[in-house]
């Protein structure tokens, strides 16, 4: 069970990744403390949380803000995450647990179920639950965390640009693909996949030149 804390922490990421939280808004502590019933020291190692995930930023004098969608950082997002993918395809397949697999699975099933009801922030607040069992799953923390934080600013762009995307059928059908490669211990088909993943998303938003 998740404490206070983390149940703040997760509320706040996830408002901030869905744009429920729109880029410049400025953080009010107080506002905060009392909507949330957390006191100022759980709040602000909460805010460190966030600000690791590249999510808010604290300037001097002035507070702690939603940090902006930088091109320049998501574009270093996406070269980061390319080699870090890849490796990850490697673990994956010989390090996930079964019952990892069938938390995935039966989140994969449900979006399946309720795909005609779901709304996009509900839908992919469902799939970012994937990723995170899929980055636990390489057996590394430092790299899971890295690969969550990374994940994170993708996110965020994804639900800038969402009019872009690709439906949510194809969204649960690349995972389908993805997991049965896992599965099957098809390494080198994932790490394809995966670099094919990432490369497609970044012609959507526009950053064809990561690849150049």
């Amino acid at each position: 069970m998740m404490n206070k804390k983390e149940i703040v922490y997760k509320d706040l990421q996830a408002k901030i990744i869905t744009q429920k939280l729109l880029c410049g808004t400025r953080l009010n502590e107080k506002e905060l403390m009392d909507q949330y019933t957390i006191g100022r020291t759980p709040l602000r190692e909460v805010f460190m949380k966030l600000q690791l995930d590249s999510l808010i930023e604290t300037i001097p004098q002035s507070g702690t803000f939603i940090k902006k969608l930088d091109q320049t950082e998501i574009k270093e997002t996406l070269e980061m995450r390319i080699p870090l993918e890849i490796l990850a395809a490697s673990f994956v397949p010989l390090r996930i647990t079964k019952e990892q697999l069938n938390k995935i699975h039966y989140i994969l099933f449900n979006l399946q179920k309720n795909i005609n009801s779901l709304t996009i922030s509900e839908f992919k607040n469902e799939t970012n639950k994937i990723h995170s069992i899929y980055y636990e799953s390489v057996g590394n923390k430092k790299l899971e965390i890295t690969l969550k934080q990374l994940h994170n600013i993708s996110a965020r762009t994804w639900f800038a640009k969402r009019h872009k995307m690709r439906s949510m059928q194809d969204t649960i059908n690349d995972w389908e693909k993805r997991i049965k490669m896992v599965e099957n211990q098809e390494i080198t088909k994932l790490q394809k996949e995966v670099k094919s993943h990432i490369h497609k998303f970044a012609k959507l938003i526009g950053l064809e030149d990561v690849f150049n």
